[in-house]
């Protein structure tokens, strides 16, 4: 059975909560999930990190960058410091890594100064160049799907 990973920040870490609700995701597939609320790639959990790499999946599904999003921040490097993620992996000897887009949000309480205008802004621009650098690798999530969805993960936040 292939082992798949889910790598990422809080958004990982409600899938899981949500597909544990529901008894796993009903596929064939060993899924081991490596989250943590507020991940960002410019202070990576070393230990979480760690683990993660040394669980050699088969598949690595990576959704970070979304966090390390401010009023300051630039766009290239955060698409560096994903790159250097995936480069990781790779090194790690799994041939199939996936990044996912940075999704839009909507409470900016933890950094203080981010407006959606400005989050938003810069998500696309990364999002461009994620699509550039890893072309059929990158997951896309339609917006329409992000912004009307009735399922809701606040419970889960800590």
């Amino acid at each position: 059975m292939a082992k798949v990973v889910l790598f990422g920040d809080s958004y990982i870490k409600r899938l899981c909560f949500f597909c544990d609700e529901r008894k796993g995701l009903h596929m064939p597939y060993n899924v081991k999930w490596y989250s943590q609320g507020g991940l960002r790639t410019d202070r990576m959990n070393t230990d979480l990190y760690g683990k993660m790499l040394k669980e050699k999946g088969d598949i690595v599904i990576v959704a970070v960058g979304g966090n390390d999003i401010t009023p300051t921040s630039q766009p290239k490097e955060i698409v560096r410091r994903i790159t250097e993620i995936v480069n990781d992996i790779s090194r790690n000897g799994c041939e199939h890594v996936y990044i996912t887009e940075i999704l839009t949000r909507g409470n900016f309480s933890k950094c203080p100064g981010l407006q959606k205008i400005v989050f938003d802004r810069q998500r696309i621009k990364i999002n461009k160049c994620l699509a550039k650098t890893f072309k059929n690798n990158l997951l896309k999530f339609p917006e329409r799907i992000c912004t009307k969805t009735k399922i809701r993960f606040t419970s889960y936040i800590e």
